[in-house]
């Protein structure tokens, strides 16, 4: 009877390890706050557990407007898309909605920001001499800052993450009654 009461009690205690172990973002790319010198080809997010195909993901510019995405794939524990067309400088938004391992949806967002390296152009300009008149093709140096992350991982988002509670799985609890039901007539059966 004891090694029923602990075989309960140890199972009530593990089962609480699995209903609150809520998905989290570990790593996204580009990073949440990054300053990208390319206009990302991907843009993916990586969870601490296995996530739902259900998972959403959307990518807004500045404006708020939503970007179209294109080959949304999820693949474990990450979710990825590919921008439709090549993202201009400025800020943009990714947000997303995916149901962990555990049943419960997780929402949450990061921002990054393009900014793209300005392409110099040569111009030619006329420089007159005494005896002839030659172009000359100079190259005026394009302003530059110092050099920022490219498409870099990160291992802790800055932004929020919401947890957003979505039903639980009933069958651990029903399985748990079961085996209460069961010791408890077990008890009372050979007490007679």
């Amino acid at each position: 009877m004891k090694k029923m009461i602990a075989l309960l009690c140890v199972l009530f205690v593990l089962m609480p390890a699995q209903v609150f172990a809520h998905s989290k973002l570990t790593e996204s790319s580009p990073a949440a706050d990054a300053v990208v010198t390319t206009s990302p080809e991907q843009i993916s997010l990586t969870f601490n557990t296995t996530i739902s195909s259900a998972g959403r993901i959307t990518l807004l510019n500045e404006n708020g407007d939503k970007l179209a995405l294109d080959n949304i794939t999820v693949d474990e524990d990450t979710i990825s898309a590919q921008p439709a067309e090549k993202l201009d400088n400025g800020s943009y938004t990714v947000t997303w909605n995916v149901i962990g391992g555990d049943g419960h949806a997780v929402e949450g967002k990061i921002g990054f920001q393009v900014e793209l390296e300005e392409v110099v152009e040569p111009t030619v300009t006329p420089a007159t001499t005494d005896e002839q008149t030659t172009d000359q093709v100079t190259e005026e140096p394009a302003q530059t800052e110092e050099p920022t992350p490219t498409e870099a991982t990160n291992e802790q988002p800055k932004d929020e993450e919401q947890t957003v509670e979505a039903p639980q799985p009933i069958w651990p609890y029903i399985v748990i009654g079961i085996v209460v039901i069961a010791i408890l007539g077990l008890a009372l059966r050979k007490r007679k």
